[in-house]
């Protein structure tokens, strides 16, 4: 009994933070509409608070009109993959087609259900492997 509950007590905080597949969706959706209505405010909302004033250093206006100017409008995304970059870090990874690039944008969520990391254009030789797998 003393086992299970040791058991128990070491896996609790994996237990807190297990999102679902819908949880990573909907976060995406929340992403996607943000970016195609140049909101970038809306995106540094989707943050966590863990950033601090560092969350609102990716996404100002500028970057967002640039990055919009090289990638174009995301017109379609689909769910890949988890990489676990370790226990404790796992990204999910999702095929991106925008108007002028296909890419893979990985992210993690907070319990709050906010980006924890998020990567736009995300690439390694695995994840490369992984775009041109996926259909």
């Amino acid at each position: 009994m003393k086992r299970l509950m040791l058991i128990l007590i070491a896996f609790a905080p994996c237990i807190g933070h297990a999102h679902s597949r819908a949880d990573f969706d909907n976060a995406m959706d929340r992403f996607v509409r943000c970016y195609n209505n140049r909101d970038a405010k809306g995106i540094c909302s989707l943050f966590s608070d863990s950033w601090g004033k560092q969350k609102k250093l990716p996404w100002n206006q500028k970057e967002l009109e640039s990055t919009l100017k090289e990638y174009g409008k995301i017109i379609s995304y689909k769910y890949v993959s988890i990489d676990s970059v370790s226990d404790q870090n796992r990204i999910t990874l999702y095929k991106v087609v925008a108007e002028h690039k296909t890419f893979m944008l990985g992210f993690d969520l907070d319990d709050k259900h906010k980006f924890g990391t998020h990567r736009f254009d995300t690439r390694s030789p695995h994840i490369d492997s992984l775009l041109s797998a996926a259909k």
